[in-house]
């Protein structure tokens, strides 16, 4: 995987919950068609009352002891994220 992402990669995330008491959901991340992550023994809960039902965002600077946001526009980062689909199909 790349140490750092520029412009234009399609990234696709695919998360199955598991079935009732089975290890059995599923999550796939896809950089640009090629799968990077896949564990298909996952589970999120063993409980019938829980489901996915939203998706969350996060996103970390940092790395080390000396970490700073930036200390002029030039050292600016950022990350823009635009055409984010929710599906229930795999998305191509």
């Amino acid at each position: 995987m790349a140490e750092f992402f520029k412009p234009g990669y399609f990234i696709v995330t695919r998360v199955k919950m598991n079935s009732y008491k089975n290890n059995d959901g599923l999550v796939e991340v896809f950089i640009n068609g090629k799968n990077v992550i896949h564990n298909d023994n996952y589970s999120f809960s063993y409980s019938k009352k829980y489901g996915i039902n939203k998706a969350t965002f996060s996103f970390f600077y940092g790395g080390n002891i000396n970490w700073k946001p930036y200390t002029s526009d030039k050292d600016k980062s950022y990350i823009e994220i635009d055409d984010i689909i929710l599906s229930t199909a795999m998305i191509e």
